[in-house]
Order: C-alpha cells, then structure tokens, then sequence
C-alpha cells in the first residue's frame, strides 16, 4: 500500500496495523520501509513510531536514491526490500542500497527466497534482475546482517500469464548456519534431503554454509525450479 501510493502519488491513511498481533502495530521492519520509502517520494508521515497502530503518508515527488539503511534490530531486510522494491524499478535509475537487519526469521521470507524466487519470477514481468550480495548473514536477537542490492529500473511491465506450474524439473536450496557447529548445518542438509527424497524427489541440490553472525541461528531455503516458474 505504501508503495503504491509513493508511486502514484496519492496520500493513503492506514489503520489498525497488525491489530491482533501478540505485538501490534509497526515493528521496526516495518517501520524503516515507511521511513524509506516516504524520504524516496519526499512524503509527510504522520503515527511512524513502533508500536503505533495508524499512519498517514502524504507522498509528493518521487526521488528514489542510493541509501544506506539499518533497520537497527534483527528486523527483516526482505520486508524492507519488499516495500521499496515497486519504487526501485519505476525509479528511472539504477540504485544501489546497503541494508543492515535480519536475513532470516521467523514470519519473513529469508533474503534467499528472495534472490531465486520473488526476483526470477518478477524479471518475467520484464524487470531486470536485481545484483544482490549477501555480506553478512544476521540472526535475532542481535541482527547485524548486510545485504547489498543494486537494482535497474523499467519503464513499463510486461503481461505474463502463470496458470500451470508444469514440471518440476529439480529441487535447490542454501542451508545456512551462523555461528555453530558444522554438525548443525549438516544436520539440517540432510533432514532436507532425506525428507524430499522420501516424497520422491531426487534432484536435489542444496549448498551448505557456516558463516560467522552476531548471535547464532540457522536457515534453510529450499525452491522448487519448474518449467514455467519457481
């Protein structure tokens, strides 16, 4: 909804944010996209603090920008990059963003879904794939995970039908562990395959990781490449 009204230019009031949430209203995810994407359109914002329930966005010009952005907490980066992308491909440039946060949590796509799912099936649409490094994973409670995207605009979007997933033609994934024992990394690669296995599947590719973070954690992402989508 933010994005869309950056976009088009039209101010939105949205209320009960996250209403039956064990902790409504914005979280600090949620709260740096808002922040972002209203210094992206030069917008007034009214109710942006954590926890608030209501907030006002009045957009006036859109001035997308290379930024640096930390979230300040384990807060997603693919929340964030989700809110700011749609502004990023009508930016009319190519626009780079460090961003400091969580890479993966619980309630959030990892930042690797977002890399070989969301992004390979918007660039049907037409919008050029984005180059995204992942410097530094991040884990809660301390975060400190560091992405860099940089991204080109579009000016305009392709029509695409996706109706029939067709085959599955191979099962992929990126098992990570941050700050633990390789024992746990192998653990977690392995229960994925023998699980995937067990329904059947046999190309199955899953590359493991054990990276340094700030507070330990682990991830795995797994997508399914098919023959008309991800």
């Amino acid at each position: 909804t933010i994005s869309l009204s950056a976009l088009i230019l039209k101010p939105v009031r949205i209320f009960n944010i996250r209403k039956n949430r064990p902790k409504p209203g914005l979280a600090a995810q949620h709260l740096t996209g808002v922040k972002v994407a209203g210094e992206f359109c030069n917008a007034k914002v009214k109710g942006l603090a954590i926890g608030s329930t209501e907030v006002e966005f009045v957009p006036q010009s859109l001035n997308v920008k290379d930024r640096k952005i930390d979230i300040g907490t384990a807060g997603q980066i693919s929340l964030l990059l989700q809110t700011l992308t749609p502004l990023l491909i009508f930016s009319n440039r190519e626009t780079t963003l460090e961003i400091i946060g969580g890479t993966a949590g619980l309630g959030a796509p990892t930042i690797h879904y977002l890399i070989n799912v969301t992004f390979p099936i918007l660039s049907k649409l037409g919008i050029p794939l984005p180059e995204v490094e992942v410097i530094r994973e991040g884990f809660y409670p301390k975060g400190g995970g560091k992405v860099r995207i940089k991204t080109y605009s579009t000016k305009k979007l392709n029509s695409v039908k996706l109706t029939e997933r067709g085959k599955i033609r191979c099962i992929r994934g990126i098992s990570i562990a941050g700050s633990l024992p390789q024992s746990v990394v192998e653990r977690q690669t392995n229960a994925a395959i023998k699980t995937l296995r067990d329904y059947g599947f046999d190309d199955i590719c899953i590359s493991s990781q054990i990276v340094s973070t700030f507070s330990p954690g682990t991830s795995i992402t797994l997508w399914a490449e098919c023959e008309n989508t991800v």
